[in-house]
């Protein structure tokens, strides 16, 4: 099988996105040296300001990975900033996009058959991005859950051992394992990509990533 590749939607445009901020900062250059008396001080230092952050936005963009996720014949490949995360078919269960209280969120939902491969396999530098990225994820699932407003601590408590399939992790690993858990409760899945990191159709992708994860765990492709 040829690697079906998903190229990731925040890597697009950041060439662009360079050359047009650091034309604007030399613009902003050239303007403050010719017309400097025109404006205040304070205006000056905010065009700068929009100029720098265009910066630092191109910069973002052009360091995120080309790709988002790599299916092949053994499993998915998910890249990230920080690492990537491997998932065999055979520990992958359902791919959708899952939903809360009838409403879909923002997110593509990975079921995992076995919890305790997956965190053996995953390193630390991913695990404290992800535990960071997916913060606001939690507080929407605990909130979807507890309308009164008196939430399980426990939702939150992710620096004790975790205990999983009789393997004990510790660590920022042992978090993300709390954190797994704790989002199959809440949601239904442990592994989460962000919609806006996606360039394909959600539907038409979780479709093709289900139809793989049926024919290579069942080997009826060769």
């Amino acid at each position: 099988m040829t690697p079906l590749q998903f190229q990731a939607k925040t890597a697009k445009g950041g060439a662009s996105l360079l050359l047009w901020s650091s034309g604007l900062l030399l613009l902003w250059l050239l303007a403050l040296a010719a017309f400097r008396e025109l404006l205040p001080a304070t205006a000056w230092a905010m065009l700068l300001l929009v100029c720098l952050i265009a910066l630092v936005l191109a910069y973002a963009r052009l360091t995120e990975p080309w790709l988002v996720l790599e299916a092949t014949e053994q499993g998915l490949t998910f890249f990230h900033r920080k690492g990537n995360w491997v998932l065999p078919w055979q520990e992958c269960g359902l791919v959708t996009v899952p939903e809360l209280n009838g409403q879909e969120l923002a997110y593509i939902g990975i079921r995992l058959k076995q919890q305790s491969p997956f965190l053996s396999r995953l390193s630390p530098r991913l695990a404290v991005a992800l535990l960071m990225e997916q913060r606001n994820l939690l507080l929407s699932a605990v909130g979807q859950n507890c309308p009164t407003g008196q939430c399980p601590s426990a939702f939150f408590m992710e620096t004790n051992p975790c205990h999983v399939e009789g393997k004990v992790y510790k660590g920022v690993i042992g978090m993300f394992g709390q954190r797994m858990q704790t989002l199959r409760q809440l949601i239904g899945f442990e592994l989460y990509i962000p919609l806006n990191a996606l360039s394909e159709n959600p539907q038409i992708f979780c479709r093709t990533i289900n139809q793989l994860r049926l024919q290579y765990s069942e080997n009826t492709v060769t």
